[in-house]
């Protein structure tokens, strides 16, 4: 499994994603087989996310530490490891949970433009109250034409034949 992930890492060197949570994989591997290099991928790892700003595989990397130096004796750094990595995923829960909180305010904004946006587009077509047929068309499509006062059209957008009384 090593050697697996050390090709992914060569593999992938472009890819920061696939390279910080693999460096925390080969970590834990390497904890657990005893190899004393767990520590320094593990850094590695940390280095790595610290460099890009990323705090999810700083975590994970943080959390392979700890317990590579809980399985070579060292509990002091173990627990000082592990509590960085629980730190690291507590702001982690805390900006996701306000990332949410955004979203979910820039959601309702679209909503509201949607509604809008419907409510623009039914004011633009003219539609009678009964079947019928256009006889005379005073405006053409992009025309702007405004509601008459009192309900009397002074100058309607055209002239109509209701076809229920025919």
């Amino acid at each position: 499994a090593t050697a697996a992930f050390e090709q992914t890492i060569e593999d992938y060197s472009d890819d920061d994603d696939v390279v910080r949570m693999t460096l925390f994989q080969l970590a834990m591997t390497q904890a657990h087989a005893g190899d004393h290099s767990a520590g320094a991928t593990a850094r590695r790892g940390i280095e790595l996310a610290d460099q890009q700003g990323e705090r999810w595989t700083k975590s994970y990397s943080l959390w392979a530490l700890g317990y590579d130096q809980y399985v070579r004796g060292e509990y002091d750094g173990a627990v000082e490891s592990t509590r960085a990595a629980y730190q690291e995923a507590q702001a982690n829960v805390g900006k996701a949970r306000a990332d949410q909180g955004a979203a979910e305010a820039r959601l309702r904004v679209a909503e509201a433009d949607l509604a809008r946006a419907k409510t623009l587009l039914a004011y633009s077509e003219i539609k009678a109250p009964f079947d019928g047929m256009v006889t005379r068309r005073a405006v053409d499509t992009g025309h702007y034409v405004h509601p008459a006062a009192g309900g009397q059209p002074d100058d309607p957008a055209g002239a109509f034949i209701d076809a229920t009384t025919l």
